[in-house]
């Protein structure tokens, strides 16, 4: 018997060739203002990039690009939620995120807080930005 757990070798592999057209798509659907069709497609990516266990930096990046789509919709909850979880994948040991993304990232989770009246919270991003 092994002593090595099974892995599924097709997890490791970066995302494929259809699901970095995606990716593609979502971006420039997102600079074209077709937020909707951005968020579907930012959904798609994160859960590929996931399954496919790629950089958490990486990951992070996706969820703040889709919580700046779903700020412009509207969705101040959701885009909450994806600049959190951003934050705290770019934390995680092992993530490398570039700095002034970082800074970006509490810069735009404190938009969302002052969106929602939570001034505490807002400032706070501020100060860690």
């Amino acid at each position: 018997p092994s002593l090595c757990p099974a892995i599924d070798v097709t997890e490791l592999k970066g995302p494929s060739a259809e699901s970095q057209a995606t990716l593609r798509r979502a971006f420039s659907a997102a600079q074209s203002g077709l937020s909707k069709q951005a968020d579907k497609l930012l959904t798609d990516s994160i859960g590929e990039w996931q399954r496919t266990r790629q950089p958490v930096d990486e990951t992070a990046a996706l969820y703040k690009t889709r919580g700046v789509v779903r700020f412009g919709l509207g969705d101040t909850a959701g885009a909450l939620s994806d600049l959190t979880e951003a934050l705290r994948l770019d934390t995680v040991p092992g993530s490398n995120p570039d700095p002034a993304e970082l800074q970006r990232t509490f810069q735009l989770r404190a938009n969302a807080y002052r969106a929602l009246s939570r001034w505490a919270e807002e400032e706070a991003d501020l100060t860690a930005a």
